[in-house]
């Protein structure tokens, strides 16, 4: 899910000519993994 935002984002980018939605996907993609790694230090693993 996380890939196919970042993968929106970048398309919309592409096909819109517009350089700044890829500024807008870089702190979008830092905050997912953010979240992610946060997710798996907070639930321990089984």
């Amino acid at each position: 899910m996380y890939l196919a935002v970042l993968a929106a984002i970048l398309g919309q980018a592409m096909l819109l000519a517009q350089p700044v939605l890829v500024g807008y996907a870089v702190p979008a993609g830092a905050a997912m993994v953010t979240f992610v790694l946060g997710l798996r230090r907070w639930r321990p693993s089984t």
